[in-house]
């Protein structure tokens, strides 16, 4: 991989990691919370709201976060093969998307008619392994700008 473009993706990688993760922690503690709060008339209006505008933050940070994750595993620099941070932050984001496709999304269409305790406790139990693997991925990622600072130089995978 060019150097540049390896930098260009741990800058990507990283943003949007960190991103992802001040985010759901917040959902973690604030807002997914505060499900049980709303009056059960207005909760499913609530809930579609909620979900119309949270597709609208994380769509792109998520897709951003998971093509640079996939890129910076499948093609590092020739300084980074070898090493399991790559691979680490891939399954990291890997774990991520899986929570959020077989746990998040089916929690939310169950809410989408109406609050139901246990599935929001499950919500949040499933919240709260994402929040891990989105920081386990930030902290990843991380540790690899931080090597591809002091390397200096990243050099080119690719001959020629």
């Amino acid at each position: 991989m060019n150097p540049e473009i390896y930098r260009i993706l741990l800058v990507v990688d990283a943003s949007s990691a960190w991103f992802m993760t001040g985010l759901v922690w917040f959902c973690a503690i604030v807002h997914y919370p505060l499900f049980a709060a709303v009056n059960p008339d207005d909760f499913r209006p609530y809930h579609a709201e909620h979900v119309r505008r949270t597709q609208r933050i994380v769509l792109l940070p998520m897709i951003l976060e998971l093509a640079s994750a996939i890129a910076i595993a499948a093609f590092p620099p020739n300084e980074v093969r070898g090493s399991w941070l790559p691979l680490t932050g891939a399954a990291f984001v890997g774990a991520v998307w899986l929570c959020t496709m077989l746990g998040q999304v089916p929690d939310h269409e169950k809410l989408s008619n109406g609050f139901d305790a246990r599935i929001h406790r499950k919500l949040l139990r499933g919240n709260f392994f994402r929040s891990l693997f989105w920081t386990g991925h930030a902290i990843v990622v991380s540790f690899q700008c931080h090597q591809a600072m002091i390397r200096g130089t990243i050099t080119s995978s690719v001959p020629g």
